[in-house]
């Protein structure tokens, strides 16, 4: 064989090994560590966590899942440790897929208090706290009310926020609302407070994505996604998690 021959079949034979390594190598995912029902990491398990497992089973990859604070899950994305991150901002300069899922973000506060919570800027002088990083989910009037409330805190453990407002700790938590139901459910609260809190809806619904390091990923992930929502297993992904809470949600 011409050595010029020669060379090209070796680069051949390497683009397609690596090619070939690329397609086999597993699928990274960043998830957020306490957003049940959408992920639940004792059980490797939730509603975003099904839904991108079977994006990528469909196609015989190999998902594995990090469970990580949210800041932490957005800083190691964007150092590459990931192949994706699921619910990061939306202000990276990476590429975002399709909706995944809608979350309603709700402000609760407890009726005894009747607070009366029309618009955000009513949580000026309130005890508020919120799910971690919330202040770059909520929009620009939020954001601020959170640099000049000196008594606005955010919490990684989302369970902690029911407690902080059943034991008056707090005057509002700022929580999505099927994670609400979903801890609400878990602490067996039902019976004991039910009808003694608010729901105050001042946040409109509000997507979320993954993100990715390059066009061609988010592509084949948005494929996959549109195959998945035009299938029966896609609410029946909701339904498996969100039937239990039927019996406490009003």
């Amino acid at each position: 064989m011409p050595f010029f021959d020669r060379q090209c079949a070796l680069l051949l034979l390497a683009c397609y090994a690596s090619l070939s390594h690329s397609q086999t190598q597993p699928i990274k995912v960043a998830l957020p560590s306490s957003m049940p029902p959408y992920v639940i990491s004792a059980s490797n398990s939730g509603i975003a966590l099904d839904i991108i497992a079977n994006i990528y089973r469909e196609r015989g990859r190999e998902v594995i899942f990090s469970f990580l604070p949210n800041h932490r899950a957005a800083k190691e994305f964007l150092n590459k440790v990931h192949t994706l991150a699921f619910a990061i901002p939306i202000n990276y300069p990476v590429f975002y897929s399709d909706a995944v899922l809608s979350f309603k973000n709700v402000a609760i506060s407890l009726s005894a208090n009747d607070l009366k919570l029309k618009d955000v800027t009513d949580l000026a002088n309130k005890r508020v706290t919120a799910f971690q990083n919330a202040r770059n989910f909520l929009g620009d009037k939020f954001k601020q009310m959170a640099a000049n409330n000196p008594n606005y805190s955010e919490v990684t453990n989302q369970q902690h926020q029911l407690t902080l407002l059943f034991k008056g700790r707090t005057d509002v938590i700022i929580i999505e609302q099927r994670i609400f139901w979903y801890h609400f459910a878990q602490l067996n609260l039902a019976s004991a407070i039910a009808q003694k809190f608010r729901i105050h809806p001042l946040f409109k619904a509000a997507p979320r994505y993954s993100a990715f390091h390059s066009e061609k990923q988010r592509d084949t992930f948005n494929l996959g996604l549109k195959k998945l929502r035009n299938s029966p297993k896609y609410q029946a992904i909701f339904d498996q998690y969100l039937n239990d809470l039927k019996s406490v949600h009003p």
